[in-house]
């Protein structure tokens, strides 16, 4: 197999405007490959820590040239010679280099950057596609294409706080091809925005892409994707369903929720009760860390009362952390999980919590974060480990459109079986 020959980093912008890591790996055969990952600007509480430069006369302390550096002085020395196909060997190396519990010495977002752009070179040089590649690092059979998961509306800290919930999104029906299902989601986010022009309320744009109108209550975002979908008659609990990424650390303060659609503070029995009717209402399928990190009694409530009807999934609450994801397992809090490459360092490490959430009967959704790149990793990483759905954000920007785009390539190569590769 190749050989790491070289390994360079620089800064790129993010969606946010802010520096992402962009690494480029060579090979000794001629491969070179390039992968990008943004900082985690909300990072969670159990997840990694990325390097920054702290300089707040550079891109307001968010620069990334100490993160280079790292790169350059410690990590190229170790891994330049090495065979770039013996991932687990490499990210063994990566993890070595920095043994804290959140990997704050080399840091999340080299490490993670790395990471990829060796998978993405190995695959590359093996002329495989790279969900092939990384199909066969887990001895996985079998390949399942996820469902899109699309942001209607933004809210929380991904539109200055406009609702108190992170986002509204839409999950197409799963007898829909996935050409059907982008195409639902496309035509979603169109709708939503007709609908809130007739409503004099003016559209602005979330971090992750999806529209963030400025409400009265939380329930009124689903109200007016309700009303959206019946001027063309898309039939929620049929067509599509709803879910919440409610991101409850942001909203739970001294064992309390507070919510617009309530005038006191409530307590945890009294939001698993407001979700229950939402999800009568509205038919919600997807609750994601509808309660806070903390609140471990909240949680298992909350699954008590509603996992059969619907997907309970940690994102922050098991920051794609095997520990985490353990403990969850272990207090019957969750069915389902979110995995990010980028929260917990190395690709082996996310394919092996992957491994363990399958195990155990999990539904699993890849996710990127709110600030994101056009590299297309994840939606390759989601295909090889037969993810249920993949969540990328608003069916709209170029930053998210691209990742839905090659879900559509890679059926495309499923459907014309011209996978070729060589070992």
């Amino acid at each position: 197999m190749a050989k790491l020959q070289n390994i360079t980093a620089f800064e790129i912008l993010d969606s946010t405007g802010n520096p992402a890591l962009s690494v480029t790996v060579h090979l000794d055969d001629g491969t070179s490959e390039i992968a990008s990952t943004a900082n985690n600007h909300f990072p969670a509480s159990f997840g990694v820590i990325d390097i920054k430069d702290n300089d707040p006369k550079r891109f307001q302390g968010n620069g990334l040239l100490q993160a280079i550096q790292i790169i350059e002085s410690i990590i190229k020395p170790r891994l330049i010679g090495l065979e770039a196909n013996n991932q687990q060997g490499i990210d063994g190396i990566l993890l070595s280099l920095d043994t804290s519990v959140n990997k704050n010495k080399i840091g999340g977002n080299t490490m993670t950057a790395i990471s990829m752009a060796i998978a993405k070179a190995a695959a590359k040089s093996k002329n495989e596609p790279l969900f092939i590649y990384l199909q066969k690092m887990i001895a996985a059979e079998g390949i399942r294409l996820p469902v899109p998961i699309f942001t209607l509306i933004d809210g929380g800290k991904n539109a200055n706080y406009n609702t108190e919930i992170d986002e509204f999104v839409i999950l197409p029906a799963t007898n829909k091809t996935l050409f059907q299902s982008i195409e639902l989601g496309a035509l979603s986010h169109k709708l939503l925005a007709q609908t809130l022009m007739k409503e004099n309320i003016l559209p602005f744009t979330g971090e992750k892409g999806g529209l963030a109108p400025l409400l009265s209550t939380n329930e009124d975002a689903l109200s007016l994707i309700n009303q959206a979908f019946d001027s063309v008659n898309i039939r929620l609990g049929y067509d599509a369903y709803l879910g919440l990424n409610a991101n409850a650390n942001t909203f739970y303060k001294d064992e309390h929720y507070k919510l617009k659609d309530h005038n006191i503070p409530m307590k945890r029995g009294e939001l698993i009760k407001f979700y229950a009717e939402l999800c009568k209402k509205y038919h919600v399928l997807y609750l994601e860390d509808p309660m806070a990190d903390e609140d471990i009694d909240g949680w298992a409530e909350l699954f008590n009362s509603l996992s059969s009807s619907t997907i309970i999934a940690g994102d922050y609450y098991t920051s794609t952390n095997p520990a985490r994801l353990q403990m969850a397992l272990t207090k019957k809090t969750i069915n389902g999980i979110v995995l990010k490459p980028s929260s917990v360092g190395t690709i082996t490490e996310t394919l092996a919590v992957a491994v363990m959430a399958r195990t155990a009967g999990l539904k699993i959704i890849i996710s990127d974060n709110t600030a994101t790149t056009n590299d297309t990793f994840l939606t390759d990483l989601s295909v090889a480990i037969s993810a249920d759905y993949v969540r990328f954000g608003a069916p709209v920007r170029g930053e998210r459109t691209v990742k839905y785009n090659r879900l559509l390539e890679i059926e495309k190569l499923l459907n014309t079986n011209s996978i070729s590769g060589k070992e």
